[in-house]
C-alpha cells in the first residue's frame, strides 16, 4: 500500500469513530448558588439591574429554577460562572421576591456558579 492509501484510510477511519465518543461524552452543568438575571434597560445610558431569580412562573404556577442543567450558552471554567441567555420567543417569566410578593423580572440572560461534571 502506497501512503496515500494509508492515509485515505485512516482518514476515513477517524471520520467513522470521532463522532461515536463525541455523541458519548455529554457535560452537565450543576448550579450551586443564586441564579442572578441581568436586566438592561434606557436608551441613550444603559442602565444594568440583577436580581436574584427566586421561581420562574408556568400555568400560573411557581417552579424552582433548574439546579441541572444539559447545557448552558457560556462556562467559565476559572470563576465556575454559567451564562444563559434568554430566548426572546420563549421569554419565561422569571421572579424576583420582595417584601410585598412576587416581581416579574425582563432578565435579558441568567448567570450562576456551577461545577461542570
Amino acid at each position: 500500500m502506497t501512503t496515500r492509501w494509508v492515509l485515505t484510510i485512516t482518514m476515513i477511519i477517524m471520520l467513522l469513530i470521532v463522532p461515536l465518543f463525541a455523541s458519548v461524552a455529554k457535560a452537565e452543568y450543576i448550579r450551586t448558588g443564586h441564579a442572578i438575571g441581568h436586566e438592561s434597560h434606557g436608551l441613550v445610558v444603559k442602565l444594568h439591574d440583577q436580581h436574584i431569580i427566586a421561581a420562574v412562573e408556568k400555568d400560573g404556577k411557581l417552579y424552582e429554577l433548574n439546579e441541572v442543567w444539559g447545557n448552558v450558552d457560556k462556562y467559565n471554567e476559572s470563576t465556575g460562572i454559567c451564562s444563559q441567555y434568554i430566548n426572546a420567543l420563549k421569554k419565561p417569566i422569571l421572579l424576583e421576591k420582595t417584601e410585598k410578593g412576587y416581581k416579574r423580572i425582563n432578565a435579558d440572560y441568567v448567570t450562576f456558579p456551577c461545577i461542570k461534571r
